[in-house]
């Protein structure tokens, strides 16, 4: 993925014409400049690295000691939990950081909860009174069960 980025979309993106800096739309090559010349970008860049690092590896604890649906949970959560204390910084600093409540916070809170009940849905951790073999036609898988080899070759 990293391969294809940097060898082919970045530098076809170059060539897309936009609205800001000398009709480029994206310029990597002053992006590496910058970081070069900005020590405060250069270590936040570092830290996002070690951030996206330490995240993958935490995710990857919780898959191991408890099962990948409360990692699929917790990710979910994360997203809820940022707009969460953006909204919290906000009315905490008098508006200097964070987002404000707008008319679209609405939307986001369904959406929010959409995407919650969608993954405990899919996850069978909440499940709908509905008979499993219409669940299977329609959109839930069932839980699968596991054969050994020997299983297998007896069915």
């Amino acid at each position: 993925g990293m391969l294809m980025m940097g060898a082919v979309v970045l530098p076809a993106v170059y060539y897309i014409p936009g609205p800001e800096g000398q009709g480029i739309h994206e310029n990597v090559l002053d992006a590496f400049v910058m970081l070069g010349n900005n020590g405060w970008l250069l270590g936040f860049v570092l830290c996002f690295f070690f951030s996206i690092a330490f995240f993958n590896f935490f995710a990857l604890s919780i898959a191991r000691v408890l099962t990948t649906v409360h990692r699929t949970f917790i990710d979910a959560l994360r997203t809820v939990s940022v707009w969460v204390i953006q909204l919290t910084l906000f009315y905490a600093s008098n508006g200097v950081w964070g987002e404000a409540w707008n008319q679209y916070s609405y939307l986001q809170l369904i959406g929010f909860a959409m995407m919650v009940l969608g993954t405990l849905f899919y996850n069978q951790i909440i499940r709908l009174p509905v008979p499993d073999r219409l669940l299977s036609a329609c959109c839930l898988p069932l839980p699968k069960t596991e054969y050994t080899a020997i299983e297998a070759a007896e069915a």
